[in-house]
């Protein structure tokens, strides 16, 4: 049985932005990010560690459960705020910072996470420079970024938050040109299952892909082709990285057939009948909800009607007074006086 470590969660939520990875996020980017920060945990281990554009906190909260420190910063004041008020732990804590001018000592950690943060401004070599002068020396840099010809093929909508996007080749010289020492992975969320074998000694050391490409029609790979995101490991010493990693995220329905293998057939008959009845009530919620909806629908038109036809009434009152108005003319001896008048001028 491996290691068992609990997600970290905010007690608040913060603002999604459409590009900041927060604790309210589902699917395919929340899969995404957890990945990158399961692999920066185990890298972690004992280290001191400095991860820039940390965000609501979460990452930086998951390295301090095995760290020896962690200090996240992140150029939103929101940020860091709500970072600081969610997370707490003696060895963790949050600071404002800017990638490109670290406010952290020369050769003070042993580790520095980014994840996500290049894209979001151009001068990509000041901060390669200041990574190399916070690391001590052996420590190592993580990092991460679109790989634009996947992440924005020619073509495609631009994303508005960033503002230089890196092919793989220029991610990479970009790093050797201030690193010695650079492992490069992709990264790529999917559906499907995982062959690997039970004893490494024995295995190649290489990674094969089958990914379906139609309906009827399969392509091999030798890795991993056309990662969304690509991931670096650079340093001033030689590094290493596990051949791969997988996140297997399982759903709510596995924890469910899971929990039920261990409960006996009463219990299980009682967490279904809980189920149906907060089922009831979520359908009896809906209608009498949707009920209300039609009553305030029919209400407005009843009044509506009642409105018309107190205008109707109204104008039905004018008309028989203007015809009693004009009855009483004709019946006057003033209109009976001047008829002959009348008659001579072709009036009637």
């Amino acid at each position: 049985m491996g290691e068992i470590f609990p997600r970290e969660r905010a007690k608040t939520e913060l603002h999604f932005t459409g590009e900041r990875m927060t604790g309210s996020i589902r699917g395919q980017i929340e899969i995404e990010h957890l990945h990158r920060y399961f692999l920066a945990r185990e890298m972690a281990r004992g280290q001191e560690v400095l991860e820039i554009a940390c965000g609501e906190g979460y990452g930086a909260a998951m390295m301090a459960q095995v760290a020896t420190s962690v200090l996240g910063m992140d150029v939103s004041i929101e940020a860091v705020a709500h970072a600081a008020r969610n997370y707490k732990r003696d060895n963790l804590r949050f600071a404002l910072g800017d990638a490109r001018k670290l406010d952290a000592p020369d050769a003070s950690v042993d580790l520095l996470t980014s994840f996500e943060t290049l894209e979001h401004f151009y001068e990509h070599e000041l901060f390669y420079a200041e990574a190399r002068r916070v690391l001590r020396p052996g420590g190592k840099l993580l990092i991460s970024t679109p790989e634009r010809e996947v992440y924005s093929p020619e073509g495609s909508r631009a994303n508005m938050h960033h503002v230089r996007e890196l092919s793989r080749a220029e991610f990479e010289a970009g790093l050797r040109a201030v690193f010695p020492h650079v492992v490069l992975m992709a990264q790529r969320p999917m559906i499907g299952s995982v062959l690997a074998a039970t004893e490494p000694a024995a295995a190649e050391p290489r990674t094969m892909t089958f990914e379906q490409r139609g309906e009827d029609a399969f392509e091999t790979n030798e890795g991993l082709p056309r990662g969304v995101y690509l991931v670096a490991v650079c340093s001033d010493q030689p590094v290493t990285v596990p051949l791969a990693t997988h996140y297997i995220a399982t759903s709510r329905l596995d924890w469910q057939e899971q929990h039920w293998k261990h409960l006996g057939r009463e219990e299980e008959r009682e967490v279904q009948s809980r189920e149906k009845e907060a089922l009831r009530q979520a359908l009896n919620a809906e209608a009498a909800e949707t009920a209300r909806v039609l009553r305030e629908e029919l209400d407005h038109r009843i009044a509506r009607e009642r409105e018309l036809l107190a205008e109707r009434d109204h104008a039905l009152a004018v008309l028989r007074d203007a015809e009693a108005s004009l009855e009483a003319i004709h019946r006057s001896t003033s209109w009976r006086l001047t008829a002959p008048l009348r008659r001579m001028l072709g009036r009637g």
